[in-house]
């Protein structure tokens, strides 16, 4: 990947002093940028790609202007001066903004300074000599790397001279206009600006000057209110000058639903308190299709409230604050009796709902008396104060307070109270604590206080054991404040600096003893028991009857849990700036790969722990709780278990074992991150847009309100986590983030999609060759059918490599491979348009772009001519050419069909000419199944019948439609692809097969082979599929769950499953492959469930990949294969591993003969399907019966089916149904199938060597003897329920 690294945008323009030098700024050095600023890795690809199309803003290029700048101010012979740049530039996720120029301040070209991030845009302060002149420039930087110069010639400036008072000078700069002069301005006191650079005004009689001179740099610390404040700016009157005029649009073009009723609403709602009760006529009532729309909306309106986005004006309707808080009384109500309904809401629900709660004011008894909030009354008429003094308090704070309270009330009492504290002994003592305590009460009003007065406050409402556990918290709180900033204990003796146990470093004096990490897991550990119980007791939900005093506690204990989410963050952020490096992590991922290649857990045992607690909080804010718990388990297990298990001592290779398990957790933990970026871009991103263009609201407010949604989120740290601890991983095993599919070489233009989409490919076939990059994959999308001209496609997701996507690739021979390593997947999508050479194999990736990029077989890829040919053993014995074999393999014949003796038969009678490939094997398979015990190879096949061939065609012609049938049929061979005439003659095809059922007569037939109340299903046997050529594997559907005691959902079932051959999909691949729609025909083979499941496999005789890398596992001389092999529970933590893991190089040769196995809990849809994850993955030699794990499963959840209801049958048989087949959809035509989250510590082949080599030698020895028997390498599906083996299906393997 070389080749692509350090590569500027070739439309960029480099700084002067770069060009002709080099190409790329040091990257050690651009590591640096913005690492607070910019998502986690994992999570900068997901929004970026995700995201694309939502921000595809161009930055508009400047006219050239010829400037000069020109500073008059002193210069003192070397003194310095702070000049801070800010940018208001919007960048995609994963992109920050830095600066480099001519001086050392500025990097001398080679030592970018990162801007930092804020709602407003992109500043940086730095100190500067005054009177310098240098050259500067802005760069966009990605994953590192420059990526984007400003256009234009280097910016040119004058350094300031320095302010007699030290304050810093300010410049507001634009992106691409280089040559627009610089203004430097002063930075003003909070006497002379307000927030935001609002004007404090003189609105009444003349100052007296006490405050309009007075400086800032008082002791009070700015709230996190007021540092979110964007608003308009306070000015302290002396008369009421109130502005009651609106400023803003309401424009409801294009809204509806909750968005319009909102816009509507807030044009007649100037103040707070009207605004308030647009948020409660919104939520209270709302219909419960509509409830998220309206809470997202109602979240959303209220940040910009309390931001000051959205103004709040005296409007003439005088209300006291308890007007406020009643409504906000009704609302918290109305969210704490949702939130307690327990399944019924979804888990974005909760998540916006936890969003609305802090953006409420409070209604304690304080706030709703009838006069509430009156001690500011009281202080404005002290007499130990001055009178212009007390006239701005009185018109700016007092009066309008109880006429039309809103946030902005607050912004200006703390504002006056930063001045009046400033010097200390110039206002009276009394007046300023008043003025204090005025503060913190309204502070509470808007529930604006800090998180150690927000827990004092419920501290009367706890019982001794919350008590003592606050106390705790509280304690571990101060140790964490009296950290230095600059601490990194974990660097510390760690990775090359000081020796371990060596004296602490001058920076820790005085701080709390022990290292920082182990002070914030102590918080982090603290914190997490105080929430847990707090949300405890809520859990208990509101009773009706529930006096209001309680109703306030509850806010503030709801407050406080929130606010401790919120400081769980901030823990966590400090905990990775202990684990993070200058390097941006990369020398603290090796350091930690290197104690577990000694066999240390060492700081990631640290780092797993910080792990479980970041899922336990993303659980207890009801996000995917039963994922998140599942994960905590696992990643604790492996950690208590350790490298060596119960003996302490592990091995190499014992080391790959574990390293490989963990990896397959975090991969998960990967997942999780990505899903809840993803959600909060669903639920934020397009209401934000819409309500802020309609409300007028600032651009650069709108566009970044999702980004700071995930920005803020627990999420955001523990995405950085993972993507740390999967790079340790990934350094243990010598991965380089590739995983190999389909091994070949592949040129062509590379092309970055969000899924493998026939319509899209249609517009890019005159490309000569394609290599896509695809976002997602559901598993059973076509892959030739989609696009003749497809060479390669790079999955940005974990897929099976028996899947149904793998498997038509390999047939088709299109190179595929997936890419998990976010660097690598920075540096292709850096390639995207243009042309790309990828060479995969064993050895590893090799990816050549631009002239080396040099295609020798332009008609193919070798993928394409290895598939084809390794397909089936008789085509190399045929004579023909290998470029013969390859497009006959392209066009090969369905099956001819003849009619059945009977149009029901048993599955031992099913020949191929009467009821297909599918079936005719697993009538193979029965015969098999009692030579099989004999063979050492033991398996059984499950009940089975088959509808014939003919049926499909009575069934038409009883409906009387047989002639429309057939002309909509012979025309699907003609239709065009583009535009919708395919899809609506498929669509008529499949309408006229589901409303023709199976004809009653046919169930007496199938009555005498299974029991009336047989659970069943129904599977596809098409005469093109499951053949040698054309596996048409997942095209077909399968229809689980149904029974002959109801013979309309059988029948229907039927109907769905020959409906299912006339797909677009289906189509599609037919006439890629040249057969003739109308030769196609669909016999339904019918079988007898095997449930419950345990675990399912798919089992390739010929083996794929590489076979080698992993773990070898050796069993334990005392396992027999016939010991429990099955996929079970298990009660220990793995930390007792009999079995050894023996050794195996990554890279190293596979044996010459060897199959492939992959391993799913539950139905075998999950193996089948595109389902994100990976399986037990396994490839055993068939020489030497060794055993190598390539794979742990992650799979988030399994398919099982639905409890069988009352007078159904379970089955002859207690186990499980692979699924079969294929199904490229499993729908419910009965109790149906439901999903169910998988606990791998709970999981045998996860925890025992032993179990991992029992089963996967079961499978060889069923895959060698199938082989054997069928003469061909097999592709086999089934599933294993205790020690018993099912196989459901056969077919030549592709």
């Amino acid at each position: 990947m070389e080749c692509l690294r350090g590569t500027l945008a070739s439309s960029s323009v480099q700084p002067v002093a770069l060009q002709g030098l080099r190409s790329s700024v040091d990257s050690s050095r651009l590591s640096t940028l913005g690492l607070s600023s910019q998502l986690p890795n994992p999570l900068r690809a997901h929004y970026a790609s995700y995201s694309r199309s939502l921000l595809n803003k161009q930055f508009p290029s400047s006219s050239i202007e010829t400037t000069a700048v020109r500073v008059t101010a002193a210069v003192a012979a070397g003194s310095k001066v702070k000049v801070r740049f800010n940018l208001p530039i919007q960048v995609k996720f994963g992109e920050s903004i830095a600066v480099v120029g001519s001086a050392d301040w500025l990097g001398s070209w080679s030592d970018p300074k990162a801007l930092d991030w804020s709602e407003a845009g992109w500043s940086v302060t730095l100190d500067a000599p005054a009177g310098q002149e240098v050259e500067f420039k802005f760069v966009i930087v990605k994953n590192g790397k420059a990526a984007v110069w400003e256009d234009g010639p280097n910016r040119k400036v004058t350094v300031p001279g320095v302010d007699p008072r030290g304050k810093e000078f300010n410049a507001d700069v634009d992106w691409n206009k280089t040559t627009a002069t610089l203004s430097w301005e002063v930075t003003k006191e909070d006497s002379e600006e307000s927030f935001n650079g609002a004007p404090v005004g003189d609105s009444g009689s003349d100052s007296e000057g006490e405050l309009s001179s007075a400086e800032d740099g008082g002791e009070l610390e700015e709230s996190a209110f007021a540092q979110k404040w964007a608003g308009r700016g306070v000015e302290f009157m002396r008369s009421n000058a109130h502005k009651s005029e609106r400023r803003g649009r309401w424009d409801t073009t294009g809204l509806d639903g909750p968005a319009k009723k909102l816009v509507e609403a807030d044009k007649g709602a100037g103040n707070w308190w009207r605004k308030l009760e647009t948020v409660e006529q919104l939520l209270l009532p709302v219909e419960r299709s509509q409830r998220l729309d309206a809470m997202i909306y109602a979240s959303i309106y209220l940040q910009w409230i309390n931001t000051g986005q959205i103004p709040c004006v005296e409007d003439g309707g005088h209300r006291r604050p308890n007007r406020h808080a009643e409504i906000s009384r009704r609302i918290f109500r109305w969210l704490e009796k949702e939130g307690t309904r327990g399944s019924a809401l979804s888990s974005e629900e909760i998540v916006v709902m936890r969003k609305i709660h802090p953006r409420l004011p409070a209604f304690s008894a304080d706030f709703t008396a009838s006069v509430p909030l009156t001690r500011i009354r009281d202080i404005a008429h002290r007499n130990d104060i001055p009178h212009n003094l007390k006239q701005e308090i009185k018109h700016t704070i007092q009066n309008k307070l109880h006429r039309n309270a809103g946030p902005e009330d607050l912004v200006a009492t703390e504002l006056l109270l930063r001045r009046v504290t400033r010097t200390p002994g110039e206002y009276s003592e009394a007046f300023v604590q008043q003025l204090k305590l005025f503060y913190a009460e309204l502070k509470d009003f808007f529930n604006a206080s800090s998180l150690t007065e927000l827990l004092e406050s419920i501290r009367p409402s706890l019982d001794d054991t919350g008590t003592a556990m606050l106390e705790n918290f509280l304690a571990c709180k101060q140790n964490v404040d009296a950290l230095p900033s600059s601490a990194l204990g974990i660097d510390q003796g760690a990775y090359g600096g000081a020796e371990a146990g060596s004296s602490q470093p001058q920076s820790l004096q005085g701080a709390p003893s022990g290292r920082p990490t182990d002070v914030l897991m102590s918080a982090l550990h603290s914190l997490t028991g105080l929430r847990a119980v707090l949300l405890y007791s809520l859990e208990s939900g509101l009773r009706n009857d529930a006096p209001d005093d309680s109703i306030a506690m509850r806010q503030k204990w709801r407050l406080s849990e929130i606010c401790l989410e919120e400081y769980f963050f901030v823990l966590l952020s400090r905990f990775l700036n202990e684990l993070f490096d200058e390097e941006g992590g990369d020398r603290a991922a090796e350091g930690m790969a290197g104690e577990i290649r000694m066999g240390q857990l060492g700081h990631v045992g640290v780092a797993l722990g910080a792990a479980v607690l970041g899922l336990r909080h993303l659980g207890l804010s009801g996000w995917n709780q039963a994922e998140c718990f599942c994960l905590e388990n696992e990643l604790a297990s492996w950690q208590a278990a350790g490298i060596g298990g119960s003996t302490g001592v592990a091995s190499e290779h014992d080391l790959r074992w574990w390293a490989l398990r963990l990896k397959a957790s975090l991969d998960r933990m990967r997942r999780l991150t990505e899903a809840f970026t993803e959600a909060t871009l669903e639920l934020f991103f397009q209401p934000s847009q819409k309500l802020g263009h309609a409300l007028g609201i600032e651009e650069n407010a709108v566009r970044t309100f999702a980004e700071a949604e995930i920005r803020s989120s627990v999420v955001f740290q523990l995405a950085k986590l993972t993507s740390l601890l999967l790079r340790v991983m990934r350094s243990v095993l010598g991965a380089e983030g590739w995983d190999v599919l389909v091994p070949g070489t592949a040129v062509g233009k590379l092309v970055e999609v969000e899924r493998i989409d026939p319509d899209l490919l249609a517009t890019l076939q005159g490309e000569e060759g394609l290599v896509l990059l695809v976002q997602r994959a559901e598993g059973d999308e076509e892959v030739k059918a989609a696009g003749a001209n497809l060479k390669a496609v790079v999955l940005l997701q974990e897929l099976p490599h028996l899947s149904h996507l793998a498997v038509r690739a390999r047939q088709e021979g299109v190179l595929l491979m997936t890419c998990e390593d976010e660097n690598r997947v920075a540096d292709l999508r850096s390639a995207v348009g243009s042309r790309i050479r990828l060479e995969a194999g064993v050895e590893g990736v090799k990816v050549t772009t631009g002239s080396a990029a040099v295609d020798q077989h332009p008609s193919s890829s070798s993928a394409s001519k290895a598939a084809t040919t390794s397909g089936s053993s008789s085509s190399s014995s045929s004579g023909k050419s290998e470029d013969e074999v390859w497009l006959q393999a392209l066009k090969p014949q369905p099956i001819r069909v003849q009619e059945a003796r009977l149009p029901v038969l048993p599955l031992h009678e099913a020949q191929l000419a009467t009821c297909g490939a599918k079936a005719h094997a697993c009538a193979k398979l029965e015969g098999l199944s009692v030579a099989s015990t004999f063979a050492g190879a033991d398996f059984s096949v499950p009940r089975s019948a088959v509808i014939t061939f003919g049926v499909m065609d009575e069934a038409i012609t009883a409906s009387n439609r047989r002639t429309l049938f057939h002309r909509l049929v012979a025309s699907l061979d003609d239709q065009n692809l583009h535009g919708n005439s395919l899809d609506e003659a498929c669509t008529q095809i499949r309408t006229l097969l589901e409303e023709s059922p199976l004809p009653p007569a046919f169930f007496r037939t199938l009555s005498y082979i299974f029991p009336a109340n047989a659970r069943l299903i129904v599977r596809s046997s098409a005469n093109v599929e499951d053949l040698a050529g054309m596996s048409g594997a997942g095209l077909y559907d399968s229809i689980p769950d149904v029974t002959l005691s109801d013979p309309a959902t059988f029948g229907r079932a039927v109907a769905s499953v020959w409906a299912s051959l006339f797909t677009r999909r289906a189509v599609l691949s037919r006439r890629a492959a040249g057969v003739r729609q109308s030769d196609a025909a669909m016999a339904v083979l019918v079988q007898e469930l095997i449930s419950p499941p345990d675990l399912s496999f798919v089992l390739h005789t010929k083996g794929i990949g590489a076979g080698a890398g992993g773990a070898l596992v050796v069993p334990s001389p005392r396992i027999s294969s016939g010991k429990s092999s099955g996929g079970g529970s298990s009660n220990g933590n793995g930390a007792s591993a009999s079995a050894s893991v023996a050794a195996v190089a990554p890279g190293s040769p596979a044996p010459a003969d060897f199959l492939s196995a992959e391993v799913a809990p539950g139905l075998g849809e999950t193996l089948a399907s595109g389902t994100r994850g990976t399986a037990w993955r396994f490839a055993v030699g068939k020489s030497d019966s060794s055993v190598r794990i390539l794979a742990f499963a992650n799979f988030s959840e399994k398919i099982i089916m639905a409890p069988a209801a009352a007078g159904v049958s379970a089955g002859r048989n207690a186990g499980a149904t692979s699924g079969g087949g294929g199904g490229a959809a499993v729908a419910a035509a009965g109790g149906g199938v439901v999903m169910q989250a998988v606990d791998y510590s709970g999981q045998l082949l996860s925890t025992s060597p032993d179990a991992q080599v029992v089963l996967a030698k079961k499978l060889a020895a069923v895959g060698s003897f199938l082989e054997d028997r069928f003469g061909t390498p097999q592709d086999i599906e089934g599933c294993v329920v205790g020690d018993k083996i099912f196989v459901v299906q056969s077919r030549p393997q592709p």
